[in-house]
């Protein structure tokens, strides 16, 4: 999935597996859709408990563009690259600059 959204939730859960895996929680109102998802959609995904020691935690409120990877066996994902997939957007990020990065993803994707 790749998309820009405003963080909307976290929370600490159990995800259940055989050794009860601890994960966290993000859901996201997504702003402008790339890949995988549609626009104004709230995507949640989890994540392990201990990507956020690799790995800033995102605060509700807080305005990012995505890279994540397919979920796993266990239902967890990450941003692709780490710290390089979760990119703060902040007033100075413009429309034209997550255009261009879109139309460059379908490209390369061969969507257009």
């Amino acid at each position: 999935m790749v998309f820009s959204g405003t963080a909307i939730g976290t929370k600490v859960l159990e995800v259940r597996t055989d050794q009860g895996v601890p994960a966290i929680t993000l859901t996201f109102r997504v702003e402008r859709a790339v890949i995988g998802v549609e626009a104004g959609q709230a995507v949640t995904i989890r994540q392990w408990a201990g990507a956020p020691s690799q790995l800033r935690l995102v605060r509700d409120g807080e305005h990012v563009l995505l890279f994540l990877y397919p979920p796993s066996r266990l239902g967890l994902t990450s941003p692709v690259g780490g710290a390089q997939g979760l990119i703060q957007l902040n007033a100075q990020t413009s429309d034209a600059a997550l255009t261009q990065l879109e139309r460059a993803i379908r490209t390369a994707r061969q969507e257009e």
